[in-house]
């Protein structure tokens, strides 16, 4: 069925009918399929699928400059949007390493630092460790990192058996106080290492901070350090001890709350016993 384009501008742009006539020669000239996709090009700098056309006008292979305005507002209202195609190419880019995240056991968050001065316990304590013990980890601190990585950490991070957080004087480490709360209440098994706030701290990531700003810092810390503690988990100050309770918990199947003093933790006395808020 002719589609009605009296109501549409289109017909009337001079460039449209510029690239009719650059391919058939003369207004009065016919398009083929193959034209209509080399003229859509012309017209926006896009690629036309030649199946679309073929799918919607599979009986007719010449056009008049009508039909391939009306061809070309048809497609241009319908064609999926570019937000959507690169997000489909980068999901295809990225899909073998979906699929090899269920081999991730440890999850190793936490503290990253700034560009000109990142934190390096990843790679100079935790992975040569994890990599001796034959335990698969997940690291997410890249030297140039890209939007699409948002959703590859997301899911690493929910398939680990284990996550391992580090929080260090050299970050704020804001967002990773909240996203450790947050995994504590829903019983994840984590394991964090806490160097405490030094109040005499000046500077963080490159950035001087204030008095209040340490004040608030450590404050927020120490809540977490209780809301930790109140889930039996114990908290660490030692990345290396840490580590030798994270290969207990995967190879043995010791759960971090279980863990004992022999095995470097210090256990959480009555940590499920809930107190006063005064008592805070």
């Amino acid at each position: 069925m002719m589609h009605d384009i009296s109501d549409t501008f289109i017909f009337f742009n001079r460039k449209l009918r510029e690239s009719f006539n650059s391919i058939t020669g003369n207004k009065d000239g016919h398009m083929s399929k193959e034209d209509i996709c080399l003229g859509y090009r012309c017209y926006t700098g896009e690629d036309m699928s030649l199946s679309w056309i073929h799918n919607h006008r599979p009986s007719q292979n010449s056009f008049t400059f009508e039909e391939f305005c009306a061809i070309v507002t048809e497609y241009k209202r319908k064609r999926p949007s570019v937000a959507s195609t690169i997000a489909n190419k980068l999901a295809g880019s990225f899909s073998w390493l979906f699929k090899s995240l269920a081999n991730f056991q440890v999850f190793l968050g936490g503290s990253c630092g700034c560009p000109r001065n990142p934190t390096t316990w990843r790679h100079d304590i935790a992975i040569p460790f994890l990599k001796k013990e034959n335990i698969t980890f997940y690291n997410p601190q890249v030297n140039t990192w890209r939007p699409e990585l948002v959703e590859l950490e997301d899911r690493a991070k929910n398939v680990a058996e284990l996550l391992f957080f580090v929080i260090d004087n050299k970050t704020r480490s804001v967002a990773s106080l909240c996203e450790i709360a947050f995994l504590v209440g829903c019983g994840r098994q984590i394991i964090v290492v806490f160097n405490s706030f030094n109040s005499e701290v000046h500077e963080v990531s490159e950035e001087l901070t204030t008095e209040k700003e340490r004040q608030d810092i450590s404050r927020a810390r120490n809540v977490l350090m209780d809301i930790i503690e109140r889930n039996s988990i114990p908290v660490f100050a030692d990345v290396e001890v840490a580590l030798k309770c994270a290969a207990l918990n995967l190879k043995q199947g010791i759960k971090i709350q279980e863990l004992t003093i022999s095995q470097g933790a210090m256990p959480v006395k009555y940590g499920h016993v809930l107190v006063g808020e005064a008592l805070l």
